[in-house]
């Protein structure tokens, strides 16, 4: 099986809503991750370089809270897989429990829970919904978890 997978999706609030948090919460939060780059028109980066990992997308807001996300991501390398599903995971929590203020964050490169066994991404599932793209079909975090640990 080959280990390159890519992928896109919106992530949106799990209530149908918007997240409960602002542009500039998440800026806040993606400013401060190791490696993450953010720019202030919502699109950023985030890489792993050699262990073959890679997110992009763009936070859309209407200037009061973040209204959802255009997700991308891509895996080259077996090792990446982990990497990524743990990346995931710190991206959804910047959208859950984004600081209060810039003066609130932390780094949270290699925060992303660092386990083999049991469901990372599913602790989201009641915060946020995925609509899988180009097909246009609801995705359960379980299942999206699946697939990326191939």
């Amino acid at each position: 099986m080959s280990s390159t997978m890519t992928f896109q999706a919106y992530l949106y609030a799990a209530d149908g809503r918007h997240f409960d948090c602002t542009l500039d919460q998440v800026a806040a939060a993606m400013h401060a991750t190791a490696g993450m780059f953010f720019e202030w028109d919502g699109s950023f980066g985030w890489s792993g370089g050699a262990d073959g990992w890679q997110i992009t997308g763009t936070v859309y807001d209407n200037g009061n809270a973040v209204q959802y996300v255009d997700l991308h991501g891509r895996i080259e390398r077996a090792t990446g897989r982990q990497l990524m599903r743990d990346r995931l995971a710190d991206l959804f929590s910047m959208l859950i429990q984004p600081p209060e203020d810039a003066s609130d964050s932390k780094s949270i490169q290699g925060v992303g829970v660092q386990t083999t066994k049991g469901s990372v991404l599913t602790r989201f599932q009641e915060e946020i919904s995925i609509m899988r793209l180009p097909d246009q079909q609801w995705q359960d975090l379980q299942a999206l978890e699946r697939e990326l640990l191939g």
